[in-house]
């Protein structure tokens, strides 16, 4: 239950003080204008008490081009119904029905009017009753049959088209963070395994910035002396583009991006030879080729084929000679999660 000390503390006394509403008496009905019809039983109070109610929800309707009346009022048919009932009377509890002729369905809910003063229940009355009509009329964006939703009044479509996203403008706006399991392998020996976590957001539909940051674990390279592993921290940036449609459940990117490696090399020298270290810097650029599905709007799984070129080479040598290296043409195959926030 909400309660609409909230509602019409903190949204509707700002509007109505800015919106004077329109009287009772000047309300019209069953024109070419579609309407609610609204009852306010006598136990909630004198006709004055059910106009305000009358006048206040007017004062939200009126400028989308619906006009809202007293349910005797007028005797055609109004596009919603809605009927105040009072509770008991030792709890105040008020219960607005809302009873769409548009998408035929009935909505109830209960309001607690015990923390509001006496003139303050036509506003809460009114913004409660706003906000269901509101959600009753929601459903239009739900349904699929363009005959259904050109059914409903222009000014109900508005309404409705106002607190909708379009599905492709959801999905252009999607922020992504995953994380992926990367292989690498290089012409020139190198070869690493790791883990990517990885963010994309897309600034310019269909493009996406994506950054990463991963770790990987070199395998061994034998060398004359020994062997040489290695350890790296990799972070990257770039872009994507989008190229099946957005709210597609499969698709494909295409990507540029460029990697910073910082390696550490450790030799593990036979009998007779020293263990050493070093540190290098590789700066490495991919074109990536990757494809998704999407089994749910809020995840995919996605696989990625990059073919990586150095601008930057890396490499541990064993006297004159080169042990492994980050340099050549390389690859890269990566397999992954992502969450579409």
């Amino acid at each position: 239950m909400r309660s609409p000390f909230v509602v019409a503390a903190c949204v509707c006394l700002a509007t109505v003080a800015a919106t004077p509403a329109a009287p009772a008496a000047e309300q019209t009905c069953g024109g070419q204008r579609p309407f609610v019809a609204v009852h306010v039983p006598d136990t909630l109070g004198d006709r004055g008490f059910g106009e305000q109610v009358v006048a206040q929800l007017n004062a939200s309707l009126a400028a989308r081009g619906i006009d809202v009346c007293r349910d005797d009022a007028r005797i055609a048919v109004p596009i919603a119904r809605v009927v105040l009932v009072a509770g008991r009377a030792d709890r105040v509890t008020i219960t607005v029905e809302a009873q769409d002729a548009v998408t035929r369905k009935r909505v109830a809910r209960d309001f607690d009017l015990t923390a509001l003063p006496r003139d303050a229940w036509a506003l809460a009355l009114a913004v409660g009753a706003d906000e269901i009509l509101r959600a009753s009329w929601a459903e239009l964006a739900l349904r699929t049959k363009q005959d259904d939703r050109a059914a409903a009044p222009a000014p109900v479509q508005s309404i409705v088209e106002e607190g909708v996203v379009p599905e492709e403008d959801q999905a252009e706006r999607a922020l992504t963070l995953g994380v992926a399991g990367v292989a690498d392998a290089f012409s020139a020996g190198h070869t690493q395994v790791g883990v990517d976590l990885r963010a994309a957001a897309y600034v310019l539909p269909p493009v996406s910035l994506v950054l990463s940051a991963g770790l990987r674990t070199g395998l061994a390279a034998e060398s004359a002396s020994g062997s040489v592993r290695s350890n790296a921290s990799v972070l990257g940036i770039g872009g994507n583009v989008l190229v099946t449609p957005a709210q597609a459940a499969a698709g494909v990117e295409l990507g540029l991006r460029a990697q910073v490696l910082r390696l550490e090399f450790r030799g593990e020298a036979e009998a007779g030879a020293g263990d050493s270290t070093a540190s290098a810097t590789a700066i490495t650029t991919l074109a990536a080729f990757s494809a998704f599905y999407a089994p749910d709007p809020a995840l995919r799984l996605f696989v990625e084929v990059c073919a990586v070129y150095p601008l930057r080479a890396a490499a541990a040598r064993d006297g004159d000679t080169t042990a492994t290296a980050v340099d050549g043409l390389g690859g890269s195959l990566a397999l992954g999660l992502v969450g579409v926030l």
